[in-house]
């Protein structure tokens, strides 16, 4: 999706609401719309359909991402969705871009990011930047077939 699909999936995502009897908050629909950007608009209404049709519960953005996998996954001997574009900047994971990192964060000092230093940068008491490990690292058929592949290579080398 893009940021011009936000009224798009707004939408769907109240009608999914409204099946629930549940009103949609404003912050819950740019959450949700944040963790599924990386997927195609047609693929996250179909999602979201089919969530309404057969589930209990108003979905969860973990259940909404399966949907849209197995509704919109090419595969190729591989499990990556076929939507995934590195070439063109559509990624399995935008927080990550599939590197398994989130970058560019920024602890004011307060120890957020759990990086101590005794004076050093990085130290509890000093701004400064870090990088941590994505969610989406257990799930991320990307970064799976990199470890398979880099298994393979290591196998080959010991034997």
């Amino acid at each position: 999706m893009t940021r011009d699909d936000f009224a798009a999936f707004r939408t769907a995502l109240e009608r999914t609401g409204t099946a629930y009897s549940k009103a949609v908050p404003s912050d819950l629909t740019s959450t949700y719309f944040d963790d599924l950007i990386a997927y195609p608009l047609a693929a996250v209404v179909a999602a979201l359909d089919k969530a309404r049709q057969s589930g209990k519960f108003f979905p969860r953005v973990a259940t909404l991402r399966e949907l849209c996998q197995s509704d919109s996954a090419v595969t190729v001997g591989t499990d990556v969705p076929g939507w995934v574009n590195h070439d063109e900047g559509i990624y399995f994971c935008s927080g990550c871009a599939d590197t398994g990192f989130v970058r560019g964060l920024t602890c004011q000092g307060d120890g957020v990011c759990h990086i101590g230093g005794g004076g050093r940068e990085g130290h509890a008491n000093a701004p400064h930047g870090y990088t941590r490990r994505c969610d989406c690292r257990p799930t991320n058929p990307i970064l799976r077939r990199q470890r398979e592949l880099l298994a393979q290579r290591i196998a080959k080398v010991e034997a």
